[in-house]
């Protein structure tokens, strides 16, 4: 540890973490309030009988879906079933959608005006000033870690122009993140790897960002390591419940680094990609983890910074279960984004023709966390080789 150094930690109030604890959701919803607006995704809630599950255990008065990667009428629309019904606490259980649609909706509950004011870079940069409505967050997949983090990713359009940005108060981590990692037995491969793939770089970029502290190194590294043991299992075999378990550790490790540590170029990139394109986040982040690990190692050699990236690029290497070089674990983590059958950004709509577009909206909250700042050059160049 640098001498001097000093950190705070973000968690939720309460986390609890292990096979079977989706039954518990009840008796913990109950300290939350006597309302609950119960927030779910789309047909497979109801298809496995998670629905009606949650349903007996909270008797919510009101349900709302989220179905997509959330959109401001998208939350709009959960806030007005929760103030109809006179919700006064929230339940969201899905994927990382799903949490951020019900994270944003719970601080519009209590805080005054339209969402779009309260978003990074859009609107009028007013703070989430008032405490959002008490929240328990349980993913169906492992990926984003937001339940306990203090953003929510929103998709929408202003001033004619796209964008993907957050909403982020250290007020809006749940007050209970719960996490079964049976609860994500569901996943299809494809969704498994994009997710899984997600869970992997909020391991890593927190490890090099510039915020890296004491606490964050201990999970990240603890977070890379289960990655390595069960994301290739969970892909191939859905029903590997001790896969699943790693995966749902990587990602609840993932969400609680970026909270306290941030993230870098990988999600700078992911924001203004998911933005212009129906790109999934999780695919953004697997397409562009090994490029913009390259970038970070080459484009420091000889800086004050090389020797420290270089370092902990080769700790990465030796958690994923590579030889411990730089270069052996950007290796590695390309081998995986094949196994995992991950399209190239080319496949998916980016051309040559976007990449100044791209790397214009890339330098948001994300981007300042990187280990080294990179040129416009090198950005378009990390862009170039992920397609």
């Amino acid at each position: 540890m640098t001498p001097g150094s000093r950190f705070e930690l973000y968690s939720a109030g309460r986390l609890v973490f292990g096979r079977g604890a989706a039954e518990r959701i009840g008796a913990l919803a109950e300290g939350l309030g006597a309302r609950a607006l119960l927030v779910v995704g789309g047909r497979s809630a109801e298809a496995s009988g998670l629905l009606a599950r949650l349903e007996a255990q909270l008797s919510p008065a009101a349900t709302a879906r989220c179905t997509r990667e959330p959109r401001v009428e998208d939350v709009d629309a959960v806030v007005q079933a929760a103030r109809a019904a006179r919700c006064d606490h929230v339940v969201a259980v899905g994927g990382g959608a799903v949490l951020d649609c019900a994270k944003a909706a719970a601080a519009l509950l209590t805080n005054p005006g339209e969402l779009v004011d309260y978003l990074e870079g859009v609107g009028a940069g007013r703070a989430i000033s008032v405490q959002p409505a008490p929240m328990l967050a349980a993913p169906t997949t492992a990926g984003t870690g937001s339940e306990v983090t203090k953003n929510a990713v929103v998709s929408g359009e202003h001033g004619g122009k796209p964008f993907k940005k957050s909403v982020r108060a250290a007020s809006m981590i749940p007050d209970v993140a719960l996490v079964d990692p049976e609860l994500t037995r569901g996943a299809p491969p494809a969704l498994t790897a994009a997710c899984g793939m997600d869970a992997l770089t909020q391991v890593i970029e927190p490890y090099l960002s510039s915020g890296a502290g004491p606490i964050t190194d201990a999970l990240a590294l603890t977070g890379i390591c289960a990655a390595a043991r069960g994301l290739e299992r969970a892909y191939r075999d859905g029903d590997d419940l001790e896969a699943r378990e790693e995966m749902a550790l990587a990602s609840v490790l993932g969400g609680l680094c970026l909270a306290n540590a941030g993230l870098g170029a990988v999600h700078g990139f992911a924001s203004p990609l998911g933005a212009h394109f129906p790109i999934a986040h999780g695919v953004c982040c697997a397409a562009l983890l090994a490029p913009v690990m390259r970038a970070n190692y080459r484009c420091s050699r000889g800086s004050a910074q090389g020797e420290r990236i270089a370092r902990r690029l080769a700790d990465v290497a030796q958690a994923l279960g590579a030889e411990r070089d730089a270069e052996a674990g950007i290796e590695r983590v390309e081998a995986l984004a094949d196994a995992l059958q991950i399209p190239r950004l080319g496949e998916l709509g980016l051309s040559a023709e976007d990449i100044p577009t791209i790397v214009a909206g890339s330098r948001g909250s994300s981007m300042r966390y990187n280990p080294i700042e990179l040129s416009d050059e090198q950005l378009s160049a990390i862009l170039a080789e992920a397609m």
